[in-house]
């Protein structure tokens, strides 16, 4: 039994960590079979061009539709990778006339048209649930919820912080969601950063994207608190000695804060 199962049968998942675990398993997936669907791209642009349906195609071969359709306009339309980005975001960027239709038109099929692949990155941005666009935003949209959701709980504590943005404008390299002015006590460990994670969390993912950028954050600014909004699994709370893990804002009795020094009254000056 993997760790994922072993908290699936401790507590009722909520909706945003089920997906997340779904977005995430299927993330590999597509990662892990990348270089043999590049390796049958041009294959496959030859099935599209003579008019096999992309969302058939897409489910025939196991890939994303989005990620079949990028193949297709790189290998068989000719675009460079910069345009079939634009394009999957906006079809109406596709040049026309397409560069396959130059000197490869008849080579490739007379269905594959630029009015055909308007209409097909619209389905497949639709359908494609793990590599669209549309997934992307929604991620970002996420990731913009919960940091704010972060902002105002450190607000009503009246614990001052600099957000990643303000960072960055002072030149700061590698910054997380907050940098706390005056470190906090959380559970009885130092915390001098915060970072928002809109995601559930398992070793594998914590290991692979976690740990390095963590890491950097404790060299720069000394250990922090990161967390893992929709869940995690609880090996994971004792994962890194500098980091402190949890799926939750700390609870206002679970955190000690110190004053800010600017708030400190001078010491008055002994009598005499």
């Amino acid at each position: 039994m993997t760790a994922q199962f072993f908290v699936f049968s401790l507590c009722r998942l909520s909706l945003d960590a089920a997906v997340s675990i779904y977005s995430q398993e299927a993330t590999r997936r597509v990662r892990a079979l990348s270089s043999s669907h590049r390796r049958a791209a041009w294959s496959y642009g030859e099935r599209y061009a003579r008019g096999e349906d992309l969302l058939a195609l897409a489910a025939h071969i196991d890939c994303p539709p989005c990620t079949l359709l990028r193949l297709v306009l790189e290998t068989t339309v000719g675009l460079p990778t910069k345009a079939c980005t634009a394009a999957l975001r906006d079809p109406h960027t596709l040049p026309e006339p397409l560069p396959c239709e130059g000197g490869q038109g008849q080579s490739v099929g007379t269905s594959l048209t630029r009015q055909r692949l308007i209409d097909d990155v619209y389905r497949a941005v639709a359908w494609d649930h793990v590599t669209s666009p549309l997934v992307e935003r929604l991620k970002a949209a996420a990731g913009a919820k919960y940091e704010q959701k972060l902002e105002s709980a450190l607000s009503a504590l009246g614990v001052p912080f600099s957000t990643e943005a303000a960072l960055r404008a002072d030149g700061f390299a590698r910054t997380p969601d907050v940098r706390l002015e005056v470190p906090i006590a959380v559970c009885g460990r130092l915390v001098h950063w915060i970072d928002s994670k809109a995601s559930f969390s398992d070793p594998y993912v914590h290991n692979e994207k976690g740990t390095p950028q963590f890491q950097a954050y404790v060299n720069r600014y000394g250990p922090g608190l990161v967390i893992y909004w929709f869940g995690m699994v609880e090996e994971l709370a004792s994962a890194h000695p500098s980091v402190m893990i949890m799926c939750r804002f700390p609870r206002p009795e679970e955190i000690v804060t110190l004053p800010s020094l600017h708030a400190q009254q001078p010491l008055s000056s002994p009598s005499k």
